[in-house]
């Protein structure tokens, strides 16, 4: 497996240097820290710390996304120093034994929470055991080990990528709610642990919600990068090239960004295979994303075009760079299939600030550049020309109606009207005024009736032993609420069911309805559509009221069966939830519930389980600490929220700026279309009018002799039905007609003596009239045709034998279409009247070339006319009044 990252030895000094500092700086702040040794901790973090090496998140930017910070935390506060090198070694280590980094990097970071947690513990000892200043001191104490954590990877990037202070501090920034999830749940195992070490089991739902999150940033850095190459999208690119000319403008650097696009990789895929076109560019990927260095971004502009965004290069060293990696694909070579394969590609180069000051305009100062590269001969780099020299050599309309530049359309389309619906919540089916059947209030108001019915059967719990936690629980479902996160598709994100599932444990339906009822209020107030919070009052309420139901029928008096009641609570919850939900949503849209579910709304359950372990370790802790148990499960809460916020905020952006993108892109689209189609109908009017001049001047020579007339037209069309019949492409039959049309526009060398002579012709006379076709080489050589046209009438006269002029090809080295043209150019002069004798019937011309098929005629084209005048004995109607004649093979 090949690692990331250049080796220690590669490394800047100061890289190295740093290394080394933290990780002596780590070993003797550890061995000189002593505390008392709690065993059973200790093997507890230990087996925690080994286990959570497995489930490291791949995270662009940032390795400390790992669940082991959890516990190295926790160790870091209850366990002496000399403890934390075993366990973060533990945490970071194995990725390297597994090959998933260089070994420097997870020592590195390992060292890094060893200075962390050293840091962070005489601020949590400042709290005591118990109570708020307890919960307090751990918080900081939190906030201080990421501080610290982030700090070294900021100074080791800074030090070994060559990253700006700006640029490294955001790359730990983005990351930051999710690290100081981790923490702050580890700060809750302090807590809990001090209680009663089996309630840490509680704070099993936590680390695995927060574990899941941690895939959050790799799936954002999926969502920024080419599936198929490995560099960043042109979305991205985009976006940082925004970034990149900001900075540039305050610094006075330039910026240099590159066009890059493979030569001829429609004739790879056409003759190999697209598979073959796939490997060209991965290929040139790999070389393009090596080209740019440390502070350089590549990326895949589309198809087989690629974009390279140079930060700090100016125009000169950005083009000698692109003509370095230019000459590496230049020299690649690779075996598919039996063939030798290579590639190449053209560039255009523009820089900030001489070819534009704006993303827009550099990209289509580096597309004119790339433009030119190509007309220019491909395979090489062009820089872009400045605007002064664009205006006075005029280009501007040249280019403008050349291939349309690879920028991002002007005018982006209009945002969503602000009057769009918003997206529905899990919970609630989004029910608007417009549209919805008459029944779905009626079914709405049953909901509700349920509810009603509900807290009149049940009644109050029967110990109400903590008023106030029934208000800090009921104000956290509602504070959870109203901070949900909107998705597209109608979901949310919310952690309001953990608390809910609590107020179920303890309060019995009344906590959950209760909470409910706040809400509706909230959203009552907040002018929310009444439809809407009606629904989710009736079933929410009743699915709290499911949950506590379970809760009161499964034990509870004990820690343990307490948390796992909390799963089948939480299932509960989760069955009532989404079975009404899919209901509405197909009364309201017409879709079988079965199907709503599975396409919205399956995936939950997992998540549920989590917060059923959660609600109901929340509900044990309160019922043995009191409510100051609640801020301790509120820091991982609030932090994961945050991360998701954050994480689902950007993605928002990204969809909305790519649907943005895709609008422009069909609109572009719509453009080329029609450009393709008024480009088609150019084509063809222009090979009607390059055709209608050969002909005219075919039929000049032609007239020359009164008893050929026609003889043009109809060996063209033989030709036209021959080359079809044979499987000729499209393109080389209608070279082949072309060929057809002039294939004797060389006797206008032929003195009329000897064209138009009534007898045989003498040996003498016969040389002369064997050089047309060398003359007919001779006069289209000079004109732009296709090779199939010269080759066609060079070479109509060759034999099959050898024996044929003017070069005595034989069988295969003729050409194919010269084959066909012999046929068709014999048989129209057996059955046409000559000078020298009357024209022969069809019958007989057919006997006469199929008897010489393998000599002076090619077999299969033979075959071919056999079968055509077996589908059409006229051919067409160029032999209508002939006897009808059927031909057998």
């Amino acid at each position: 497996m090949k690692l990331h990252g250049p080796a220690f030895r590669e490394l800047p000094l100061a890289a190295r240097a740093l290394i080394a500092v933290a990780v002596a700086a780590a070993g003797a702040a550890a061995g000189a820290a002593t505390r008392p040794l709690d065993v059973a901790l200790l093997a507890v973090t230990a087996a925690l710390c080994l286990a959570a090496a497995f489930f490291e998140a791949d995270s662009p930017g940032s390795s400390s996304l790992h669940p082991g910070l959890a516990f190295v935390f926790w160790a870091a506060v209850l366990l002496p120093g000399a403890a934390l090198p075993l366990l973060a070694a533990l945490c970071f280590v194995p990725s390297a034994l597994r090959g998933r980094a260089r070994w420097y990097v997870p020592v590195f970071h390992a060292a890094a929470c060893v200075l962390a947690g050293l840091a962070a513990h005489p601020l949590a000892a400042l709290g005591g055991d118990r109570g708020a200043p307890r919960v307090a001191a751990l918080a900081g104490a939190a906030a201080v080990f990421v501080l610290v954590v982030d700090a070294l990877l900021v100074a080791l990037r800074r030090a070994g990528r060559g990253r700006t202070p700006g640029a490294a501090v955001r790359d730990a920034a983005a990351n930051l709610p999710l690290d100081l999830a981790l923490v702050s749940t580890g700060a809750a195992l302090a807590v809990l642990w001090s209680a009663d070490p089996w309630l840490s089991a509680i704070l099993a739902g936590p680390i695995a919600l927060v574990s899941r999150a941690l895939l959050v940033p790799g799936l954002r850095h999926k969502s920024r990068t080419d599936s198929k190459t490995g560099l960043f999208n042109f979305e991205h690119l985009r976006a940082t090239l925004d970034d990149a000319l900001r900075a540039a403008e305050r610094r006075g650097e330039p910026v240099a960004v590159v066009m890059v696009d493979l030569d001829h990789l429609r004739a790879i895929n056409n003759r190999f295979g697209h598979l073959a076109g796939d490997e060209a560019i991965l290929r040139v990927a790999r070389v393009l994303g090596a080209a740019a260095d440390d502070r350089g971004h590549a990326a895949r502009f589309g198809g087989e075009e690629f974009c390279l965004l140079l930060p700090g290069h100016s125009a000169a060293a950005a083009e000698a760079l692109v003509d370095a990696a230019r000459l590496s694909v230049q020299s690649l070579s690779w075996e598919d299939a039996g063939e030798q394969m290579r590639c190449t590609f053209s560039a255009g180069v523009a820089a900030f600030p001489q070819d534009g000051a704006s993303s827009t305009e550099l990209l289509a100062a580096a597309d004119r550049a790339l433009y030119d590269a190509k007309s220019g001969g491909r395979n090489r780099v062009r820089l872009a020309l400045p605007p002064e020299a664009l205006e006075d050599v005029d280009l501007a309309a040249a280019i403008e109606h050349g291939p349309p530049a690879a920028e991002a359309p002007s005018a982006p389309a209009p945002p969503p009207a602000a009057d769009e619906p918003e997206p529905a919540e899990a919970g609630a089916a989004e029910l608007t005024e417009r549209g919805r059947p008459a029944f779905i209030p009626g079914f709405v108001g049953a909901l509700l009736a349920a509810v009603v019915a509900v807290v009149v059967l049940t009644g109050a719990p029967g110990e109400l032993h903590s008023p106030l936690l029934l208000a800090v629980l009921v104000a956290a479902v509602v504070a959870l609420d109203v901070v949900r996160i909107d998705l597209f598709e109608g979901l949310n994100l919310s952690a309001a069911s953990v608390p809910t599932l609590t107020l179920a444990c303890l309060f019995g339906p009344v906590g959950p309805i209760t909470a409910e009822v706040a809400i509706a209020v909230v959203r009552c107030v907040r002018r929310e559509p009444r439809l809407r919070w009606s629904f989710d009052l009736g079933a929410l309420g009743l699915a709290g009221s499911a949950a506590a139901g379970v809760f009161a029928v499964l034990p509870g008096d004990a820690p343990l069966p307490a948390i796992f009641a909390g799963l089948p609570a939480a299932l509960a919850y989760y069955a009532v939830n989404v079975t009404l939900m899919a209901v509405v949503v197909s009364l309201a849209e017409g879709a079988r519930p079965l199907h709503v579910w599975r396409e919205s709304m399956a995936w939950l359950w997992a998540h549920y389980l989590l917060y059923g372990a959660l609600g109901a370790g929340l509900a044990v802790v309160a019922r043995e600490m009191g409510i100051v148990a609640v801020a301790p499960f509120a820091l991982p809460v609030v932090a994961l929220w945050l991360g998701q916020r954050q994480y689902v905020s950007r993605e928002r952006a990204s969809v909305v700026r790519l649907r943005r993108s895709h609008d422009a892109l069909e609109n572009a689209n719509e453009r080329l279309q029609r450009l393709v189609d008024e480009k088609r109908e150019l084509l063809a009017r222009v090979h009607g009018s390059y055709l209608s001049t050969i002909t005219s001047l075919a039929r000049t020579i032609e007239a020359k002799d009164p008893c050929t007339g026609g003889h043009t037209e109809r060996v063209s069309r033989v030709t036209m039905l021959l080359a079809g019949e044979l499987g000729l492409p499209q393109n080389q039959r209608r070279a082949a007609e072309v060929g057809a049309t002039i294939h004797d526009i060389g006797k206008v060398g032929v003195p009329d003596a000897i064209l138009l002579k009534p007898d045989g012709l003498t040996d003498a006379e016969f040389a002369v009239m064997r050089r047309h076709p060398e003359i007919s080489s001779y006069i289209v050589g000079a004109l732009d045709v296709p090779p199939v046209v010269k080759q066609m009438v060079r070479s109509h006269h060759e034999r099959y034998d050898g024996l044929g002029y003017p070069d005595g090809l034989a069988g295969e080295e003729i050409p194919l279409a010269a084959r066909i043209l012999a046929v068709a150019d014999t048989l129209d002069a057996i059955t046409s009247d000559r000078p020298y004798r009357p024209a022969c019937g069809l019958e007989v011309a057919i006997e006469e070339i199929t008897s010489l098929a393998g000599q002076q005629f090619c077999p299969s084209v033979v075959a071919a006319l056999i079968a055509c005048l077996d589908r059409d004995p006229t051919l067409g109607g160029l032999y209508e009044h002939e006897p009808s004649l059927h031909v057998v093979a």
